[in-house]
């Protein structure tokens, strides 16, 4: 399984990388990890409120990508961040 929770508006590590640093997308990277996964190619995209939420599924070993883009998010912890990894996880 592999969870990511990013905030498009980071400065620290930017949503859509940086050539300069040599940091790819966080969309392009967490589907090159579905990829690894042997997850399905087509993602399951789900906007809700100030996120969009791409889960890949039927991965090797029942394993789940998911990705959650926070819109205007920065490079924090978010108050919710907990839960969220926890439900993951615990499915």
């Amino acid at each position: 399984p592999f969870i990511s929770v990013h905030g498009d508006n980071d400065s620290v590590v930017p949503y859509n990388g940086s050539f300069a640093r040599k940091l790819p997308g966080i969309e392009q990277w967490s589907a090159r990890r579905a990829l690894d996964n042997g997850c399905s190619s087509r993602p399951f995209v789900v906007a809700r409120g100030t996120e969009t939420i791409t889960t890949w599924q039927f991965c090797r070993d029942n394993a789940t990508v998911q990705n959650i883009r926070i819109h205007g998010g920065k490079h924090v912890w978010t108050a919710d961040a907990p839960t969220v990894l926890w439900q993951f996880l615990s499915r």
